[in-house]
């Protein structure tokens, strides 16, 4: 029997009521239960079960089934390797219901707001780190410095593992903060992504976006950039957390960077010196475009630098402390013909030195410094080591030489000014030797004193060649100069005093000297050989060290009518005619 269309109507309408009186029971169960749960502290308890987690929230509701909306969330977290700390001002998460029954935190859709996020790893020891550690994001209740304690935790067998998986898909967060290890960004900033975390288990991140609007980078108090904008997209496919320790973690990490970082300064890096070393300040420039495949720093990418005025500042133990200043351009890139290095070229079209000490003699200024190195390796777990160096110097305008005065005999025995202009080429390998290749010395208007004896003024050119230099692991000096003076009689004075050396100068006829000598000997302990010098009809040999017993040296000259040995020993000096030609032999020391 066909009910009348009247009471069919009113049937489906009574049906459809009472659906919706259930859906609407259900909805305000829903709505006291959940929202209950919300103003109590079960969830923070239940997240507190999680080793390593915290979670706090301001206030927190829920309209629709799954959908929750809270406001001032902080989620604390921290293992073996890591700490860092969520913030959210507001935020609204789609999350499924039916998993939390499995311990399974998975959020489909996330919308935040006002997103702070700070990161730091551990380290074994607080020492080593230059300033950089100062940098690092206070987090509370963590200690500072964050510190590896003990060991790794055993793995958790399969059949005991019982810790809540955390999965948040649809990311879209407007972020006025983030702070990685010692740089802090403080702007406006959009991360899209996605992430799962099984603790003790693995972590992923699915390709992710952080898109820098606007704002500030910072290492500590100094300003990396005033004007930062750029893209940086991240992934990480799978990490297994107990296999990934410390800096193993960069060997999985993929990326793309371009960022332009304006208006800042290069003070930052002085948190990565240590205590005695050269500092570094300035305005800067950077401009990165870095693509990296499972921490590995791809061809193609480069590091830009560009700085108006520069200042390198180099303390001195028993020398005076010295600055060199000028404009910079500078690159870091990995070049296609050579992905295993990074290669770092400088270009400094005018630097000049300074000393704090020595206002009155003028300012050396040198022109067109370039300055080349390859870096290894290209992995960024790995620490780099420079494989090899190389600096050109075209010209040194010195007004003064004197100016070098500290670095040429530590205790004043041996001087020399005048004006001058130098030239050179520096090539250092991966085992720290460092060699002159060629130097020359042109001065006008020198003087040379052995401590209180003279010369008279004389132009001079020095040249040296494959000169080694020392270095931290080589502090050993050697190689071959020559040289060329004139006139030689004005080296007169540092024999003797007497009058009758201008006649002697005549006599012998003293115009050009030129003389090969060699260097050898650490730094504060060398001695200068005279191979061979001539000049007319004088010829020499001998040698002097500037520290012995506050200088020690002896000559022998060789002239047609005899030979005289010269001998210094501090401040005396004494002159032996009738030597033999043997002489030398007997007073090298």
């Amino acid at each position: 029997m066909r009910l009348p269309a009247r009471a069919l109507v009113k049937k489906s309408v009574t049906v459809l009521a009472g659906v919706l009186a259930v859906l609407c029971g259900l909805e305000l169960i829903y709505l006291v239960a959940v929202n209950l749960v919300l103003r109590t502290r079960l969830i923070q308890e239940a997240a507190a079960g999680a080793d390593g987690v915290k979670l706090e929230f301001g206030s927190a509701y829920s309209v629709l089934p799954g959908r929750a909306h809270v406001r001032d969330l902080v989620l604390r977290f921290e293992d073996y390797n890591v700490q860092f700390q969520l913030s959210i001002e507001r935020g609204q998460l789609d999350v499924g219901l039916e998993e939390l029954l499995h311990k399974r935190f998975h959020c489909y859709a996330v919308r935040a707001d006002g997103v702070s996020f700070v990161m730091r790893h551990k380290v074994h020891e607080a020492e080593g780190h230059g300033t950089r550690l100062a940098a690092f994001p206070k987090i509370d209740g963590f200690a500072d410095p964050p510190l590896y304690r003990g060991k790794p935790s055993p793995p958790i067998p399969d059949e005991q593992y019982d810790l809540w998986q955390v999965q948040v898909d649809d990311v879209v967060a407007r972020a006025r903060e983030l702070w990685f290890l010692e740089y802090r960004f403080a702007g406006d900033a959009e991360a899209r992504g996605a992430f799962l975390i099984r603790p003790a288990r693995f972590v992923r991140v699915k390709p992710a976006r952080l898109e820098l609007i606007s704002g500030t980078l910072a290492v500590g108090d100094e300003s990396v950039a005033r004007r930062v904008r750029g893209q940086i997209e991240v992934s990480l496919p799978s990490m297994d957390v107990q296999k990934t320790v410390g800096a193993a973690v960069f060997d999985l990490i993929s990326a793309r960077v371009k960022l332009d970082l304006a208006g800042g300064a290069l003070d930052f890096l002085n948190a990565y010196r240590d205590a005695g070393s050269p500092s570094i300040r300035g305005q800067a420039r950077w401009m990165v475009e870095a693509d990296v495949e499972r921490g590995v720093v791809q061809p193609g990418s480069r590091l830009a630098l560009e700085t108006p005025a520069a200042e390198l500042s180099v303390p001195g133990e028993r020398t005076p402390n010295w600055s060199v200043s000028g404009p910079l351009q500078g690159q870091f890139a990995v070049d296609e013909h050579a992905p295993s290095r990074l290669s770092l070229s400088l270009l400094a079209a005018r630097l000049s030195l300074s000393r704090t000490d020595a206002a009155g003699l003028g300012s050396p200024a040198a022109e067109q410094v370039r300055l080349a190195a390859t870096i290894e390796p290209t992995t960024l777990s790995h620490a780099p080591h420079l494989s090899a160096l190389h600096l050109s110097v075209p010209r040194l305008n010195v007004p003064n030489l004197y100016w070098f005065e500290p670095w040429l005999s530590r205790d004043g025995s041996l001087r020399v000014d005048g004006r001058g202009e130098v030239s050179g080429e520096l090539v250092c390998d991966a085992h720290d030797v460092c060699l002159l290749k060629h130097a020359r010395l042109q001065a006008s208007g020198a003087r040379l004193a052995i401590r209180d004896r003279a010369t008279e003024p004389l132009a001079v050119t020095l040249d040296a060649e494959q000169l080694t230099l020392p270095t931290a692991s080589a502090q050993r000096l050697s190689g071959d100069a020559s040289l060329s003076a004139t006139p030689a009689r004005a080296l007169l004075p540092l024999v003797t005093s007497l009058p009758i050396k201008d006649a002697v100068a005549s006599l012998l006829d003293l115009r050009e000297l030129r003389a090969r000598f060699e260097l050898s000997g650490r730094p504060d302990d060398y001695e200068l050989s005279i191979i061979e010098a001539r000049s007319g009809d004088l010829s020499a040999k001998g040698f002097y060290r500037p520290k012995a017993d506050r200088g020690l040296g002896a000559f022998l000259l060789k002239t047609p009518l005899m030979n005289f040995g010269i001998r210094i020993h501090g401040d005396s000096t004494s002159i032996a005619p009738l030597a033999s030609d043997d002489w030398l032999a007997h007073h090298h020391m």
